[in-house]
């Protein structure tokens, strides 16, 4: 899941960078806070199963 909200991270980056159209940002917007929903998700998920590699994963992440 993390290269698909990389990915889709960039993607949403782009799009606000790029357009004018008020849609298209509001929409780039939307998917910049599923991925921060994703990846909060995910750091849950693996904190709970304490690992060192996903806390410094999550601690990497800001999360």
């Amino acid at each position: 899941m993390n290269e698909l909200s990389k990915e889709l991270e960039a993607k949403a980056q782009s799009l606000l960078k790029e357009t004018l159209d008020p849609h298209l940002n509001e929409a780039a917007f939307h998917m910049l806070e599923a991925v921060k929903c994703i990846n909060s998700y995910e750091c849950t998920i693996r904190k709970e199963s304490v690992t060192s590699e996903s806390y410094r994963y999550c601690s990497q992440s800001g999360i």
